[in-house]
């Protein structure tokens, strides 16, 4: 009957007319009711009442019985709320429920409401009358919308027991703060798994919503967003985002470290033989987030992601090792020139035709720093061993040469060996602070 009266009712312009929909639970008392229903002026009415049962009397025939079916204890009887409110029987349909069984209520309810807004309806919650459970799986309903409102109708009390007739009044209650401070925690939630993106998404889902304090929401918002864009390797947006809250005390080593990963990308995409400026901070920055953003995929179970970028890490350490010695060489175009005499030869030979480069594996440069007698060749002449084994998980992986999946153990196995790596190249390098002192993303902001 609903569809009939209001949907493919269209303006001039084909435009679809969305109605005004109101879910009222019925108790005792005509005269809330009929004030919502004045004040609301729905198109659509649903009805929540209970029939008689034994010497129980129901509220059912309040809603629309014939006669003087109203009446509140010592007040003259009137007629039927739908009389009193001139709903005409198109206009609304009655719910027979049980009165103390709230989870029934939800369960029933919760469809209809989310039909409505689906439709774009919008759809008003009034919880005055009836049961503390009809009211309770009404509200459970409701609250599971963002869109839908809550009403409640109010006023001065005589006693306990009744708002003092001729006093009633609608009061309108924030129509989403349940579902707000719901969404809320799941953000937090989401934030102490390191899962920035899906935090930011719940965020961003709410950010049209009026009762939401702007100045936490907007902080929380645009860092979520900020630590998603560093987990994704895009220090600048990040840092960017993250300077807004430089001074707040949990930020402030974030802005500190995301400005030295900055200029550590523009040191390595403005790098050439000439450049004698190293990049900024002790250790190789870009290595060790490569490292912890290892272990937030890991953490995700994104094993193969965590492993990809374990091997990366291993090969960026050998190309900085080597884009910072005295020698300045880079393993995508290495200069033989600037090679002892005594390697040249050997490399000479490695020369790609066509690009005119000279270009080296990891391993290769790893054997370079050897034979450079380079601080971390040493390390890797104890260490070359273990890692080509282990990095071989990389390389019959799906991301790489294979197809094996890799697990949880795959990836500690390849973690232990690698960190254990790096952590003593870093010693040969006399780094102040490197992996070790490497501060891994929050989880709270």
């Amino acid at each position: 009957m609903l569809n009939d009266i209001c949907r493919g009712v269209r303006r001039p312009t084909n435009e679809v007319v969305f109605i005004k929909v109101l879910f009222v639970t019925v108790g005792g008392s005509d005269k809330p009711i009929v004030k919502s229903i004045n004040k609301h002026k729905p198109d659509y009415v649903y009805f929540l009442a209970t029939e008689d049962v034994g010497s129980q009397s129901g509220s059912r025939k309040t809603v629309d019985g014939e006669g003087l079916v109203c009446q509140d204890y010592s007040d003259e009887k009137r007629y039927s709320i739908v009389t009193q409110t001139d709903l005409e029987e198109k206009q609304y349909e009655i719910t027979i429920v049980e009165s103390d069984n709230p989870y029934s209520i939800y369960s029933r309810f919760i469809q209809l409401i989310s039909r409505h807004i689906e439709k774009r309806d919008r759809v008003i919650a009034d919880y005055t009358g009836g049961t503390k459970s009809m009211s309770a799986g009404l509200v459970l309903a409701a609250v599971e919308f963002p869109e839908c409102e809550l009403s409640i109708v109010t006023g001065n009390r005589v006693d306990l027991i009744k708002v003092k007739s001729g006093m009633e009044r609608i009061k309108k209650l924030p129509r989403n703060a349940v579902y707000i401070q719901r969404q809320f925690h799941l953000c937090e939630s989401l934030i102490t798994q390191r899962n920035y993106d899906s935090a930011h998404k719940v965020l961003d889902n709410l950010s049209v919503d009026e009762y939401i304090e702007e100045q936490s929401f907007s902080r929380l918002y645009y860092l979520t967003k900020a630590f998603d864009d560093w987990d994704k390797f895009n220090y600048h947006a990040a840092a960017e985002k993250i300077d807004m809250y430089k001074k707040d005390e949990l930020i402030t080593p974030f802005n500190v470290l995301v400005k030295k990963l900055v200029k550590t990308v523009e040191w390595f995409e403005n790098w050439s033989p000439q450049q004698k400026r190293n990049p900024p901070g002790s250790g190789f920055l870009l290595v060790y987030d490569l490292l912890t953003n290892a272990e937030r995929k890991a953490s995700h179970q994104l094993y193969d992601d965590a492993i990809s970028r374990l091997y990366r890490a291993v090969e960026m350490y050998e190309q900085f090792c080597l884009m910072t010695s005295e020698l300045r060489l880079n393993t995508s175009d290495l200069d033989v020139e600037r090679l002892p005499k005594d390697l040249r030869t050997y490399y000479e030979i490695k020369s790609d035709e066509r690009e005119k480069k000279v270009k080296i594996s990891l391993k290769e440069g790893y054997d370079l720093l050897k034979n450079l007698d380079h601080p971390v060749g040493k390390v890797w002449g104890n260490w070359e061993k273990k890692i080509l084994d282990i990095l071989q998980k990389r390389n019959h992986s799906y991301l790489a040469h294979g197809n094996k999946p890799l697990l949880k153990v795959d990836y500690l196995e390849m973690k232990k060996i690698v960190w254990d790596f790096i952590n003593e190249c870093d010693q040969s390098m006399k780094f102040k602070e490197g992996l070790k002192e490497y501060e891994q993303l929050p989880r709270s902001l």
